[in-house]
């Protein structure tokens, strides 16, 4: 919901938005007269403004979900990783944005992080201890 709130103020709030300009080439080509399309396009970017408020409360609302059910660090980095894949790939679908090398390095890293995080046992991650080696010096005695 996070990337989708920022497309939805990309939306809104970007001078030459793709909808907007679509929503008013549509309005001045049926005959409507100049000013209706501006109030109609100033209707449209605070409707746009509005999807992206209740993106962002219901996004939280699930980031707090996700911090109950899984703790803190798995929460953070999943949710950090899938803002990061899903805002570049709306970025690139609704906007045309390209994605350079660094993008895609980047992206490999944070997927190796979260193999990681994910990978590791869920007891584990709620005790505290590493999943890359026994810290528990008595069993290893």
């Amino acid at each position: 919901f996070g990337a989708s709130a920022g497309a939805l103020g990309k939306l809104a709030f970007d001078s030459d938005s793709p909808a907007v300009v679509t929503l008013v080439s549509v309005c001045l080509n049926s005959g409507s007269a100049e000013d209706v399309c501006a109030y109609t396009a100033v209707i449209f970017r605070g409707l746009l403004f509005l999807a992206m408020m209740y993106a962002n409360a219901v996004m939280l609302g699930f980031s707090v979900k996700g911090l109950q059910e899984s703790g803190s660090v798995t929460a953070t980095v999943l949710t950090s990783a899938m803002n990061f894949v899903l805002s570049a790939t709306l970025g690139l679908v609704l906007f045309g944005e390209s994605l350079p090398l660094l993008w895609w390095a980047g992206f490999g890293l944070i997927v190796s992080g979260v193999v990681m995080i994910v990978g590791e046992p869920l007891d584990r991650r709620r005790r505290g201890s590493s999943g890359w080696g026994n810290n528990d010096a008595s069993k290893n005695a």
